[in-house]
This record gives C-alpha cells, structure tokens and sequence, in this order.
C-alpha cells in the first residue's frame, strides 16, 4: 500500500466499557452492532455483542468474509465526526473456524454521508486472523463502493495475543496505519491518502463523518457458532479543530514562454488559515476565461501548446477543501507561443508523468514532463515503476487516400485522440480502453 479528515469543534473522547458510548459536540451516542451483507442470508449466523465483567467486551460475527467486491461480517460501530482523530484497539483474543477469519479495526465510507454500513463500502482497516491459522497482521482496503479488495499483504507481522493492538490516524484525507504490543509505542505500516487514486481509490477526499469501529467475520458462513473476538481499551480521540475563515498565496502565478507544441506550464499556490493547517487547497484553472475542468485540480497546470494558445490568459481560483465559498484568485499571467527551433521526423515524442493518471494528464492537472522523448512508436517495454501516464504525440500523414483502423492495446485505461487541424484543442477520441 502506498506510504505516502470534516469539522470538529471540540475536543472528546468516547471509549468502550460496559455500555461503549461516543461523545462528539456534547451529543451522546451508543456504539451499535449490526450484520453488514445481506442478512440472514449472508452473515446467515447472527452476530452480536457481550459485556465482560474486566471491562472488554466479547464481539461475534458470521458471513463468509470481508474481501473482494461487498463484505459480510458483524460491525460494532459508531460514527466519528472530525477531521483530527485516532482510533485504537487491543485484541485479547481471538478465535474462528477457518483460516482467513479475521477481526479488524475498520474504516467505511458510507452511502450516503452518515448512514449506514452496507456491504459495498469503501473501507480501510487493520486486519488481524488467528495466532494457530493465517496468523497475520495486515492492512486491507476498497477503494471504491462495490470495487474490488486489495491489502498489504505478506507482511510477516504475527499476532501477539492478549497484547496485540491495532491504531488508525486521521488528518485530513490521510488515514495512517500502526500496530503496536502495548498502547503506546506504534510501529507505522501503511497509509492512504483518499484524495489520490493509488491502491484503486477515486480520489475524492473522505467525507466526514465516517463510520469507526471492530468487524468480525467467520470467513465461513455455514458455520453456526461465528468468530469471537475480545477486545478491550476501544477508544476514539478527536482532537480540536478551527475551520478556515480566509484563503491567501502562497506563491504567485508567472507569464511564461514556449514553443509551438511543447509543454507550458504554470504554478499557483495557496493556503488556508484553519488550525491546525491540514485542509488541501483545491484549484480551478481558467485559460482564455473558460473553466479548464469541473474536477478539483491542483496547484499546477500544464498543457501541450499549439500555435493558436499565443496570448492566451491563464489564472486560477483556489479554495479550502470542504470550503468552496472561501477563494483566493491569482493574477492573469499570458503565455506567449513561438514558432518552434527544431522539428522531427519519423517518430512521437513521448512525455513521461512520475506519478501522473491519464485523466490528470488529459486535463493538465500535473506538472511538467519528468522527461521527454523522441521514439519510433508508441509500443514501450514497461518496467517504469508504478502509478505514472506516458502521452505520446505527434503527426499522423496517410500515406494515401483510404480507410485507416486505429487501435491499442494496453495495461490500464488508455485515450487515443485525432484532430483533422493542427490544433491539439479540437481532438476527438477515437478509443477509449
């Protein structure tokens, strides 16, 4: 998993004792406990919940797992509100009738804002099996509703049962992942920035408030006693938080210069005063006065010039996420085009974007280029690493009056796009893969 939160107005704590309960804004809440699948079908074993006289608590679940595209388990609950917390945990014990049974602390996103689990949902969470079966400590996530399932995997963390204790952090849009023996020291291994689409999320940052609680699943639903986990010091700290009331730059926009078809690029950044400082700025960039995109974009824009961008007019509006009515506006810079020094022949000139997608690409929302090239076709090897975009441009000239087929074939999503003029503005897509 790629190692790299809504409002809170007041510090609180809520805990699980004998009767958990939440406390957020002064308003009090009781932990629930609810089958998530499709009941009682699938978890067809009830789960539920009992109360221990030390203060743990005894967690049951059924359902034949939480993994790929919707999960059946038991959750014991509630919802967080705040963009600053932590959550933890420690697991007793744990017992189930199958090797990949598991407990875990658990993250959902639920549809819509505020409701309730359902088997869909995006989630993230620390998952923890039996010590004598699969005996693993790991990090497992969806990324998107009904998507699939992805985790860290082969980590070689075992259990260490009565003392094994799992923490999740929240700042922002960024989930952060330890495990730890004692409640106090952690060890970090993994984190998730939802505004991103590493590990096959969208890139929409989480809402607030999310769902926060332990998920037991059998991993077997024929079974009819479930899996039982016993868990103790269940605690959820949301930390203070004071929402922005003025945006302001940081960095200002230039005028730049380039040639004819190469790239242009531009850079805007902004800030927020909300304390602690933790809300991304999100960006929309105007050229000639036109929206360039309806997606939040970031603090760089950058475009394959053609000869019709000479003069152009570039700014843009930036805002705290969660904020739109907050803005600060850039200057207008001008971007100048030249006719350009060199032109090549018998090849496509191929841009390489570190870290890039091809919808971020298409839009502009990057920076430049990590380098640029000429080659003889777009047919690459690979071997580049993971989470990057390659745009490949140039002039196709038929070399006589016919029908011509164009296709590709590729690892991941794929545009191809042709315009009838030289202007890069007026390409239609031909095929999307």
């Amino acid at each position: 998993m790629k190692t790299s939160l809504r409002r809170a107005i007041s510090s609180c704590v809520f805990g699980l004792a004998l009767g958990a309960c939440t406390s957020l804004f002064g308003q009090a809440s009781t932990f629930v406990g609810q089958d998530v699948g499709s009941p009682p079908t699938n978890p067809s074993h009830p789960g539920g919940t009992t109360n221990n006289v030390d203060g743990s608590i005894s967690i049951n679940g059924g359902g034949d797992d939480i993994w790929n595209n919707a999960d059946n388990f038991f959750y014991y609950y509630s919802s967080v509100t705040g963009l600053v917390w932590e959550a933890k945990m420690k697991v007793v014990s744990f017992t189930g009738p199958d090797y990949w049974s598991k407990v875990e602390l658990m993250l959902r996103r639920p549809d819509p804002v505020g409701g309730t689990p359902q088997g869909p949902d995006p989630e993230l969470n620390v998952t923890m099996t039996q010590s004598s079966q699969q005996n693993e400590v790991r990090v497992a996530w969806r990324g998107v509703r009904a998507g699939g399932s992805g985790d860290t995997g082969g980590t070689g963390i075992t259990p260490v049962y009565p003392n094994q204790w799992a923490r999740i952090t929240r700042t922002n849009s960024i989930f952060t992942f330890y495990y730890g023996t004692n409640g106090v020291n952690w060890t970090q291994f993994a984190s998730q920035d939802t505004t991103t689409t590493a590990n096959g999320f969208d890139g929409t940052a989480w809402e607030n408030p999310i769902l926060v609680g332990v998920a037991v699943t059998a991993h077997n639903n024929s079974d009819v006693n479930g899996a039982t986990a016993v868990v103790s010091n269940l605690t959820v700290n949301v930390f203070p938080f004071t929402a922005p009331t003025a945006a302001g730059v940081v960095t200002q926009i230039q005028s730049t210069a380039t040639f004819q078809y190469t790239e242009a690029s531009f850079t805007f950044v902004a800030t927020n005063n909300a304390n602690p400082n933790i809300l991304n700025m999100n960006y929309a960039w105007y050229k000639n006065n036109q929206l360039v995109s309806t997606n939040p974009m970031g603090p760089r824009f950058t475009i394959l010039t053609t000869p019709t961008d000479n003069g152009a007019q570039i700014y843009a509006v930036a805002s705290p996420q969660f904020y739109p009515g907050i803005t600060v506006t850039s200057a207008v810079a001008t971007l100048t085009v030249n006719p350009p020094s060199s032109i090549y022949t018998n090849g496509l000139k191929r841009e390489f974007f570190a870290g890039g997608t091809r919808r971020n690409v298409e839009i502009g929302n990057v920076g430049p280029a990590a380098s640029i090239s000429l080659v003889t076709a777009a047919q690459l090897p690979g071997g580049f690493g993971d989470n990057y975009a390659d745009r490949f441009s140039g002039y196709f000239i038929p070399p006589t009056t016919d029908s011509y087929v164009f296709f590709v074939a590729a690892d991941d999503d794929t545009d191809v796009y042709l315009s009838l003029d030289n202007n890069v503005q007026c390409c239609a897509r031909l095929i999307r893969d």
